[in-house]
């Protein structure tokens, strides 16, 4: 099977050749393509792909805003793509937070797509296809029916909810369990922006239990740093990988990994 790579392909739109070539090179390594030749007339890259693997997909989700998705999105993403995954961001959130990220780190990788709720599926097939093998979902903090996070949540793997320990958002997130579980996604729940020395967090993971809903036993703390990194289009693990929230983010990193082979598991039984 052959796939090119165009500047224009559908759902996928670079708006730079380092873009559009960080695909190629990664498709390359991780899905054993075979690289054979540069289509000038396209402006894109022909390619065999012989071994590729199954993306997977993973939504940020959340009805409570502030609980710090889009940060996860990110921090997970470039986690992932250190990894040696090739990953795409999928900004579903009317505010583009995500992409004006993207657009601060002049399209260096993981890209960041905006999208909505109808290009969402021809997306995410193309980036399959091209060789993509995360694909991470941000959602914004409103859950209509058929709204961006339904959406979002019916296309993933996994869904992981995004949770301050703070009374009003763990009941907030009743309605976020719910959403998940009438799309039929697995759930996960992770506490964000956890203050320091703080016993609100045992407080709060006995809150969630009514859920019935696996509680991440990572957090990541409520760090300043993740806003400078931000700030400089950066990943808290690029902007100083020896912070304590670097180690915050490759452990939520390598738990979703887990959570992702469990449920794996669980589908094909």
């Amino acid at each position: 099977m052959y796939a090119v790579f165009e500047t224009d392909l559908e759902g996928w739109r670079f708006t730079s050749m380092a873009a559009f070539l960080y695909i190629g090179i990664q498709a390359y390594k991780n899905a054993s393509i075979h690289v054979f030749t540069v289509n000038r007339r396209h402006g894109g890259i022909l390619m065999q792909d012989s071994h590729p693997r199954r993306m997977l997909v993973v939504s940020l989700l959340s009805q409570k805003g502030g609980t710090g998705k889009t940060t996860l999105a990110i921090q997970l993403a470039v986690a992932a793509m250190l990894e040696g995954h090739t990953v795409i961001i999928v900004d579903m959130d009317p505010q583009r937070s995500a992409t004006w990220w993207g657009e601060i780190r002049d399209d260096a990788p993981p890209i960041v797509l905006p999208a909505t709720t109808m290009e969402l599926p021809s997306l995410l097939r193309n980036a399959e296809r091209n060789g993509v093998t995360l694909a991470i979902l941000d959602t914004p903090p409103k859950l209509e029916p058929e709204g961006e996070a339904h959406h979002a949540a019916r296309a993933s793997d996994l869904a992981l909810i995004t949770c301050k320990p703070a009374a009003f958002d763990v009941k907030a997130i009743e309605a976020t369990v719910k959403l998940a579980e009438v799309a039929n996604v697995p759930a996960r729940i992770v506490f964000n922006q956890v203050p320091a020395n703080s016993s609100m967090i045992f407080k709060a993971r006995r809150a969630v239990e009514v859920y019935k809903v696996p509680c991440a036993l990572c957090m990541v703390g409520n760090r300043i740093k993740f806003s400078h990194a931000a700030l400089d289009g950066q990943s808290i693990q690029e902007f100083d990988p020896k912070e304590k929230g670097s180690s915050e983010i490759n452990a939520l990193y390598q738990y979703t990994l887990r959570e992702l082979e469990e449920v794996k598991r669980e589908t094909a039984a």
